[in-house]
Parts: C-alpha cells; sequence; structure tokens
C-alpha cells in the first residue's frame, strides 16, 4: 500500500470544532477548512480563486487541543497531514470526500494573536520537563569558548 499523499493547507474554520470521543475513549476532534487560492490575472492584479473546503481530522491528544484552542469561526489555522479519500454507501450511492487526517494544528498568526494560557508543565533546573531522558544536567562552570 503507498503512503498518503502528504497536503498543507491554511484556510478560514468554516464551523466550530467538534469534538467527540469513540466508544474506546479516543478524543477525535473534527472541523471544516475553507481555503482559496490567490492567482494574477492578465493585467497583473491578485485575485482570489475559487474557495476549496476540506474536512480535517485529529485525534487524541491533537483533537483535544484543538477543541480548546480553535474558537472561533473564520479564525485562520495551518494544518499538516496525510489526504485521505473516505467512501460511503447512501440510498445506492457511493459517495466520497476527501479529509486531511492531522499531523500538526497551527494559528496563523499572520492576521491574529495568540496567547498560551495552559499551566507550564514542571520543569527542572535546565528548563527541560521533568523527567526528560533529554535534559542535560545544569552547567556548574563557563564553557572553554
Amino acid at each position: 500500500m503507498a503512503d498518503l499523499p502528504y497536503i498543507e493547507m491554511t484556510g478560514g474554520l468554516v464551523d466550530e470544532v467538534e469534538l467527540r470521543f469513540t466508544p474506546s475513549g479516543k478524543a477525535v476532534a473534527n472541523f471544516r477548512l475553507a481555503g482559496k487560492k490567490r492567482v494574477r490575472d492578465a493585467q497583473g492584479q491578485w485575485t482570489d480563486g475559487d474557495p476549496i473546503y476540506l474536512t480535517v481530522s485529529c485525534w487524541e491528544k491533537l483533537a483535544e487541543n484543538v477543541a480548546e484552542t480553535l474558537v472561533r469561526k473564520g479564525q485562520r489555522v495551518t494544518v499538516t497531514g496525510n489526504l485521505e479519500q473516505q467512501w460511503w454507501e447512501k440510498d445506492g450511492q457511493k459517495n466520497s470526500k476527501y479529509v486531511i487526517v492531522a499531523k500538526t494544528v497551527a494559528v496563523d498568526l499572520q492576521f491574529s494573536t495568540y496567547k498560551e494560557n495552559a499551566t507550564a508543565p514542571a520543569t527542572t533546573t535546565g528548563g527541560a520537563p521533568a523527567g526528560d531522558p533529554w535534559a542535560a544536567p545544569p552547567q556548574t562552570e563557563e564553557p572553554p569558548f
């Protein structure tokens, strides 16, 4: 089986994030994202192309963070992930849609600001989270350079 196509898309939230939980307790968040391609016309002026609407699906901790962070319709975000085609049958008709299965979701700071309101994790002297096996021990003397 081939890898799914990778996609990166920046656009505006079309509606509110929907957070649900699977029967096994895994969080899943879905939202729709609208993007437009900007193109130059014959006179060199920028114009908006036709919009594209894609559903974005986020899982587990990413889903919970997205549901808490993306709070208003129109908010601009950048999503990276894999493009997946989903199929279903209704009334004898086979239907499909494309979904971005998100790996990362970020607030687009070009037109708005964002302030972290979560509690910072406990840290060691070196500033890394407590228990981080990659944290370097604090330096006790000046480096030789």
